[in-house]
């Protein structure tokens, strides 16, 4: 490998084109496997979002990539949720069988409407193509950014706005039951677990020595030898329970019409009143 493309930049790069690559293959999926290929498609994307906020405190910064890829996740914000909604459902009920009962019937008209909301969705884009043309431009503006001169440094200040507007967000989460607060905070922190989890992937490049060691030296300037990955994940994961529970409120009716469906709000209002005390255990 030459000297030019063992360094921060160059890996950062290989990571983008290649991440995009795996979001575009699971859009063209088709069939039943259309469901979880949305699903990966946006993980897939929030890893490349991650990967260019790197850029944000160095001369290569864009906004305009930014506010594409962030275009770009919306748009299929509603096709998540639909999937979010239905294995939330699933997931409830299992200890109380009047309840199971009510949620496995809530679950088949879940079902339902996923379908709907997939079917809506091709109908005005057909194999996702505007989506998939939108891969294409984004490619280029990633192939159009020098990242071989990116500085480890540049990397540093990244992690270290990263890692700051995450702290701050705690606080207003913690004093808040209330979903844009907390939600903050899981963005954030799931935003900031992945530029980890991306650049400890670098660390690993046997072929990339130099990015490999700045790497390194760039999670620990940052964030110390002790990253709390696992703390980190708990934390996401917990904040990403609570999302999805109010996800799921707003997907049933807006009121309760009888005995039964009174009885799955207060249950749902109670898990939702759990997920919060145990995430702030977490975030304390």
């Amino acid at each position: 490998m030459s000297a030019t493309e063992d360094n921060l930049g160059a890996a950062l790069r290989d990571y983008a084109l290649d991440t995009l690559a795996q979001a575009d293959l699971q859009l063209a999926r088709a069939g039943a496997w259309q469901h979880d290929g949305v699903h990966r498609a946006r993980k897939a994307l929030a890893r490349l979002r991650a990967c260019v906020e790197l850029l944000h405190k160095s001369p290569l910064s864009t906004l305009s990539l930014e506010r594409r890829l962030r275009g770009f996740a919306h748009g299929l914000s509603p096709l998540r949720d639909a999937q979010a909604v239905l294995a939330t459902a699933k997931c409830l009920g299992k200890d109380d069988e009047k309840l199971q009962e009510i949620w496995r019937d809530l679950a088949r008209e879940l079902r339902q409407r996923r379908e709907r909301v997939l079917g809506a969705a091709l109908a005005s884009d057909p194999g996702f193509s505007a989506h998939r043309a939108q891969v294409v431009q984004i490619r280029g503006d990633l192939t159009r950014i020098a990242w071989t001169r990116l500085l480890a440094g540049d990397v540093q200040r990244a992690l270290k706005r990263a890692d700051k507007r995450v702290r701050r967000a705690r606080g207003p989460a913690r004093a808040s039951t209330g979903q844009e607060p907390r939600h903050r905070l899981r963005r954030r922190s799931r935003r900031l677990l992945l530029q980890i989890e991306l650049l400890r992937g670098i660390t690993r490049d046997e072929s990339r020595p130099l990015a490999a060691a700045a790497a390194r030296d760039s999670l620990r300037e940052v964030l110390g030898k002790a990253l709390k990955r696992k703390w980190r994940k708990r934390v996401v994961d917990d904040l990403g329970w609570e999302q999805d529970l109010r996800v799921l409120r707003r997907a049933l009716p807006a009121r309760a019409s009888s005995m039964s469906m009174r009885h799955v709000f207060s249950a749902l209002r109670c898990e939702l009143d759990d997920a919060i005390a145990t995430s702030n255990d977490r975030i304390t």
